[in-house]
């Protein structure tokens, strides 16, 4: 009865925060489009005609569009807008009616003298994913649900507030990301699992995986000669208008930190989550054969986590891999690139810390979990 009382309290409290964060959705964005860029406005497309044009280099083919401006201090007023077709997908966008998109303005005065086609707005799309995800994370994990969007709405700020703006004035990134991991981890286990001896055997093991993950990719990194700048954001860096000298093989060690964590702590807390639920199972356990438990569980996990790490980067990579192939580059060349290297260094350093958190929070939840009392 209990069970049945709880399972509709966080029913009916799903359906009131799907309700409220799709009812505030339109608020929120007005208020963030009052506050936009001055030149630039939100409209939606009203009518597009096709142009014919005679193909030269740069103009392939043309659109007229009516556009009206719906946020803003010139909302409701339409335009007159041209669409030109360079022949580049990455940068050509075909309008239609009832399109969603975001224009650049240039001013006479207070009036709008002429505008431009910047991109497609997507952001409504994005609140609807964001909105599904909270929906099936409470509705399937209830009250642990809610805990999980509160830990993950903390790492994303701790990432957005602390790392990045920390790194871009020029503070060490490692260090950096390693007071961000450490308190996305113990906040994330403490919140979800609650203060107990599960939680801390999860972060001692976690902290475990990553400071190796950390110490492989230092040696490494510097062994191979990276140099940290194998990817384009990483040399816009070096344009910046903070203009400082950035620590490049730093952030990449920043990176694969960052990058790793989450699945070392989703390994960590299913080591010590398991191990304690067969110690409460079977209590006359020794610490020896938990040990050996907990490393048959961690087996079973770590096939398919280690193929999480590589495949994420592997997925990133995709058109450069096609890329590689196309050209018919020997591989013996491709796995000697400065970018390739970053990535295999990335993600080898974080499946060993994954690997070896196993056989760590083993061995710490058998200590645990066998010497005290629950």
């Amino acid at each position: 009865m209990i069970k049945r009382f709880n399972k509709i309290i966080v029913l009916t409290t799903v359906f009131i925060l799907a309700f409220t964060l799709f009812a505030n959705i339109a608020n929120a964005e007005e208020d963030m489009w009052e506050n936009y860029e001055e030149n630039r406005a939100r409209a939606v497309v009203l009518s597009v005609k096709n142009i014919e044009v005679q193909p030269s280099d740069f103009i392939k083919g043309k659109q007229e569009a009516i556009v009206k401006i719906t946020h803003g201090k010139y909302k409701g007023q339409q335009l007159t807008i041209e669409n030109t077709f360079s022949g580049n997908p990455a940068f050509d966008l075909h309008l239609k009616k009832g399109d969603k998109i975001i224009l650049l303005l240039e001013f006479e005065g207070d009036k709008i003298s002429v505008a431009y086609l910047e991109d497609y707005h997507r952001l409504t799309m994005v609140y609807i994913l964001v909105a599904l995800f909270a929906f099936l994370v409470i509705l399937i994990g209830g009250w642990k649900g809610v805990r999980s969007l509160l830990t993950l709405i903390l790492t994303v700020c701790l990432v957005w507030f602390i790392l990045v703006p920390f790194t871009l004035k020029g503070v060490n990134p490692v260090f950096v990301s390693v007071i961000v991991a450490i308190i996305a981890v113990i906040c994330t286990f403490f919140i979800v699992g609650g203060i107990n001896k599960k939680s801390i055997t999860a972060i001692l093991g976690t902290a475990g995986g990553i400071i190796l993950s950390g110490l492989l990719a230092m040696f490494f990194s510097q062994a191979a000669r990276l140099t940290g700048l194998s990817m384009d954001e990483s040399q816009m860096l070096t344009y910046a208008p903070q203009q400082i000298a950035y620590n490049f093989r730093g952030l990449l060690l920043s990176g694969i930190i960052i990058g790793a964590l989450g699945a070392v702590m989703d390994i960590g807390m299913s080591i010590a989550s398991s191990m304690h639920e067969i110690k409460q199972q079977a209590p006359h356990l020794e610490t020896r054969q938990l040990f050996r438990a907990g490393l048959n569980v961690g087996k079973d996990v770590m096939g398919t986590m280690v193929n999480t790490l590589i495949l994420a980067y592997a997925g990133t990579s995709l058109p450069l891999l096609m890329l590689f192939r196309a050209y018919k580059m020997p591989l013996v060349r491709v796995l000697n690139m400065d970018l390739v290297v970053s990535e295999i260094v990335r993600s080898l350093a974080g499946s060993i810390g994954l690997i070896c958190c196993i056989p760590l929070t083993a061995l710490i939840a058998a200590v645990i979990y066998t010497r005290s009392n629950d």
